[in-house]
């Protein structure tokens, strides 16, 4: 009802909807028939009514939001009004995690994750929209645009979109159900939306905001479907990405040995490094953990990757998961990875629980 009444031609036509007088809770909605070809309508036109609808919604208390709980799927959407994009984006990301808690069960790694993704991760993306000068405007979104919510009235040849789950929004949160392969909208799809809207400023943090609503989707999907694995994976990896610095500094040998790698950890993390990369083979395991200690940054603040002979893995603050990144040689039995972990561990003097 709300997208239409945006832009009538762009969803089915609303006929009645109400609620059942003899059955409790329970309601209905009808609309206009439609006979729709299952394809993915062409850019030009399906874009400039997407960008359409975004420029010319307004939200009626000026928030982020919507005054009613909209679902995706079955999923119910946290929908409070705020009155920043940040809170509400924070809220509805806190909701979606513990609906998937709650649906496929306990999930250390994203409950060990979580902390970073709300308190670093989204306001370090979200928060320069409504900063420094720059706003953005709620913008009423569809909320589900994927190629299943989309198609082509064979009668008039328009694209229709349908089963939204609205509310009011970031427009860019719409192209984030747009990133994954498996939704079918390529790139030219983004180019032709943004010949009617431009990207959000800072455009700099263009790509990385997509993927973190992006990855709100994914985890819709992790709830819709607990029971498939690939799904949760992908979150984790995602998360993962945003969390782990992609830049560290490395401790191979110098020209003087491991002399100086002490000083060196110290020196790269009092100036902002937050990933030491080290090695059994390198041997100065021992130096680097010196270094870490001196250095006076927190524990928490600080990724250590090791490599034993076999496994190359990845510490993380406070978490008891280890990535496994890839095999390189073959002189650990796998039952020696344990025994070979525990002794990394005490020469860096770290823990991982």
């Amino acid at each position: 009802m709300a997208i239409h009444a945006i832009r009538e031609d762009f969803t089915p036509k609303p006929i009645l909807q109400g609620s059942f007088k003899s059955l409790q809770n329970t309601h209905y909605y009808l609309c206009k028939f439609y006979e729709l070809a299952e394809e993915l309508p062409e850019p030009k036109d399906f874009c400039a009514k997407v960008a359409y609808l975004h420029e010319n919604s307004r939200p009626p208390n000026g928030k982020f939001g919507f005054h009613v709980v909209t679902y995706n799927g079955d999923l119910p959407q946290e929908n409070g009004y705020t009155d920043t994009r940040e809170e509400f984006f924070s809220n509805g990301f806190k909701h979606i995690i513990n609906l998937n808690l709650e649906r496929g069960g306990p999930w250390e790694q994203i409950e060990s994750l979580k902390s970073d993704m709300l308190n670093k991760v989204i306001p370090r993306l979200i928060r320069p929209l409504e900063t420094n000068g720059r706003s953005i405007k709620p913008s009423l979104v569809h909320g589900d645009l994927w190629c299943g919510n989309a198609a082509i009235d064979t009668v008039t040849d328009l694209p229709l979109v349908y089963d939204p789950s609205s509310f009011y929004a970031h427009h860019e949160y719409e192209l984030g159900n747009w990133r994954p392969e498996r939704n079918k909208f390529s790139r030219c799809y983004f180019n032709a939306y943004h010949s009617h809207l431009p990207k959000s400023s800072p455009e700099g943090d263009y790509d990385d905001r997509n993927a973190l609503y992006s990855l709100r989707f994914n985890l819709h999907a992790a709830a819709l479907f607990p029971d498939v694995e690939s799904f949760r994976e992908a979150v984790i990896d995602e998360m993962r990405s945003y969390v782990i610095p992609a830049v560290g500094l490395g401790t191979f040998q110098g020209d003087d040995g491991n002399g100086l790698v002490k000083a060196a950890v110290v020196k790269a993390l009092r100036n902002g490094y937050k990933h030491i990369d080290t090695a059994t083979a390198y041997g100065n395991e021992a130096e680097v953990g010196d270094g870490i200690r001196k250095s006076g940054v927190p524990r928490d603040e600080v990724f250590v990757t090791t490599k034993l002979y076999e496994l190359d893995l990845i510490l993380c603050p406070r978490t008891t998961w280890i990535t496994f990144l890839h095999r390189a040689q073959t002189w650990h039995n796998p039952m020696d990875v344990e025994e070979a972990l525990d002794q990394s561990l005490k020469k860096l003097q770290l823990d991982h629980g």
